[in-house]
């Protein structure tokens, strides 16, 4: 039994199903963004 149960007005949010190697390309694309936006940092 949840802790909460659902009631009359609850919202109920489903992500869609997303290919893991979709989820691991914006992993290594967002990695690489923030790299580069470190090293702009430090040279500056």
């Amino acid at each position: 039994m949840p802790k909460h149960p659902l009631r009359a007005g609850d919202q109920i949010l489903v992500l869609p199903k997303v290919d893991a190697k979709i989820m691991q390309s914006i992993k290594d694309v967002t990695q690489i963004i923030y790299q580069i936006a470190i090293a702009a940092n430090v040279a500056t």
